[in-house]
């Protein structure tokens, strides 16, 4: 789990879903749960979602931060 920091603003988003196999190429359904404002917040979605899938592995999610224009200059 990442260390909280109350200073940390940004805007997080799990994404993911279901895929035909397990070269996850091909999906079948998917979910884009968000924004979060923190790193922390986006982990408890995403731990959910994922220990709820835990008996499909076909099934997986990860965590998304948007890219902002002041990091990319």
């Amino acid at each position: 789990m990442t260390p909280w920091d109350p200073t940390e603003n940004g805007r997080y988003w799990v994404v993911g879903g279901g895929y035909t196999d397990l070269s996850f190429t091909a999906r079948v359904w998917g979910e884009a749960l968000g924004p979060f404002p923190t790193r922390y917040d986006a982990e408890a979605c995403w731990r959910r979602l994922s220990f709820a899938h835990t008996h499909d592995a076909r099934v997986r999610f990860t965590i998304v931060e948007e890219a902002h224009a002041a990091r990319a200059a």
